[in-house]
């Protein structure tokens, strides 16, 4: 494989692993977009309720009991699943990606940039979080 062969080859692994990073940092920011907005208007909705109530009948307090309830849930899933983070880390991965492939166009060496590409990425699976709402163990 020669040298442009070898560039081609680097830019379309970066531009890969880019996309993939984009799709999955638009759907961790839905997310947490869905779980903040979700989790006001639960809090808003029942405190409306519960100040004024419309019965007394036991399905309506188990309404409100859950709707109450709901902003604990979904900010307990944020904390767990950390939307925000993973968001954040795999933007800065698209950004980082773009610039490996800018200075690809320039010139520089393949082999080197693609050795750095798989240092980042090993760099960013230990930043990750594991959407494990269970504390890590270190050294097992």
């Amino acid at each position: 494989m020669d040298q442009e062969q070898k560039r081609q080859w680097v830019i379309n692994e970066i531009a890969a692993q880019r996309d993939y990073r984009k799709k999955w940092s638009a759907l961790d920011f839905k997310l947490l977009q869905y779980l903040s907005w979700g989790s006001i208007l639960a809090s808003f909705i029942s405190a409306i309720l519960i100040a004024a109530p419309l019965d007394n009948s036991t399905f309506y307090r188990i309404i409100v009991a859950f709707l109450a309830a709901t902003p604990a849930f979904l900010v307990a899933a944020e904390s767990g699943m950390n939307f925000a983070k993973r968001h954040s880390l795999n933007e800065e991965a698209h950004l980082h990606f773009d610039l490996l492939v800018f200075r690809l166009t320039k010139g520089d060496d393949p082999d080197e940039i693609y050795i750095e590409f798989a240092e980042y990425r090993k760099r960013l699976a230990e930043r990750f979080p594991s959407g494990s709402v269970l504390p890590e163990i270190k050294g097992s």
